[in-house]
């Protein structure tokens, strides 16, 4: 399916199923000033969250621009949204994304570079293989051709879920045979310019026998924030964790988010922007309010799985001011 088709589908859908209440948002101005402390809020719904999925939120550390995975069929593409003369535009396809599944954008807190994952091929061409960690560099020209991080980090098994520091240190998860148990989160220092060195293990203070994934790393690697399945029950089918850097890539025993992130169900995807204020997060909850006694048309059901937060993946965001408070 070439770019130019996909991009006009999915505005088709999204238009076709939310045009009314989009046209109503103003494309939302400066949003990102107004985000709670106390809960978290929906990302421009019917901009940025659809009826549809979407997941992996990434705020440009000028705040102007906002990537995203968004999932169509069985892969994920990247778009964009830019704050342009006060108001968010409609969302676009980034412009190496469209043919294979590229997903979990992060920028750099300089903002010069964004990481991906993604299955496309190491040389551009032919059939997609297993997921490895790519990266494009920001010009005034745009953006330049991905770039695969190399041997020393991508490997014969998945690379997923890239979050880099302001020292340029990269953390990601990956299943392999040298885990501690399940799927486990990696750390890999710069070396060179485009070069990562070989990757570590985040150790025993972070990693379970059971599954660490999709972790975050604060931008002066204050925290990491990530999903796991290993350190306690938690509120839901899965949640977001926090744990606290001492020193020497040692951490302090990992705390549910709590109640203000987790819900009953899937939180996953965390990502904080480069001035440390703002937490993003994926979810799969649904707000839609069904009455169990109602007896519901099939036009009812239709107008209930076309609004967001309908059980699909929405984005969701919330100021980081309460994680402070579980360090102590």
């Amino acid at each position: 399916m070439s770019r130019k088709i996909l991009l006009h589908l999915l505005l088709l859908l999204i238009a076709a199923g939310c045009g009314s209440p989009w046209k109503t948002k103003s494309y939302y101005g400066y949003y990102f000033k107004t985000i709670p402390s106390d809960s978290s809020q929906l990302v421009m719904p019917y901009l940025v969250n659809t009826p549809f999925n979407e997941r992996d939120a990434a705020l440009s550390p000028d705040g102007q621009m906002l990537i995203y995975s968004f999932k169509y069929t069985n892969q994920y593409v990247l778009l964009y949204t830019e704050l342009v003369k006060g108001i968010w535009t409609k969302p676009e396809i980034m412009p190496f994304s469209g043919k294979y599944s590229d997903l979990e954008p992060c920028f750099s807190p300089c903002g010069n570079f964004l990481f991906f994952s993604s299955n496309r091929p190491v040389d551009g061409e032919g059939n997609s293989k297993d997921y490895d960690l790519w990266m494009v560099k920001k010009s005034t020209d745009g953006w330049s051709s991905p770039v695969n991080l190399g041997p020393l980090v991508n490997s014969q098994y998945n690379e997923f879920y890239p979050s880099i520091s302001e020292d340029m240190t990269l953390y990601f998860c990956c299943r392999n045979d040298k885990c501690i148990g399940g799927e486990d989160l990696w750390f890999s220092e710069q070396i060179s310019t485009d070069q990562w060195g070989e990757p570590q293990n985040l150790g025993d203070s972070i990693n379970t026998v059971s599954n660490e994934y999709n972790a975050f790393i604060h931008p002066q690697e204050k925290y990491i924030i990530f999903t796991t399945h290993g350190w306690g029950k938690g509120f839901g089918s899965r949640d977001l964790w926090v744990s606290f850097r001492k020193d020497n890539q040692k951490w302090t025993r990992p705390k549910n988010l709590g109640v203000v992130v987790n819900t009953p169900f899937f939180e996953y995807s965390p990502s904080i922007t480069a001035d440390g204020m703002t937490l993003f997060f994926t979810s799969n909850k649904s707000e839609q309010i069904v009455e169990s006694d109602f007896e519901m048309s099939y036009n009812d059901i239709i107008k209930t799985m076309l609004q967001p937060a309908n059980g699909n993946q929405n984005i969701y965001c919330i100021k980081t001011d309460f994680i402070e408070n579980l360090a102590q």
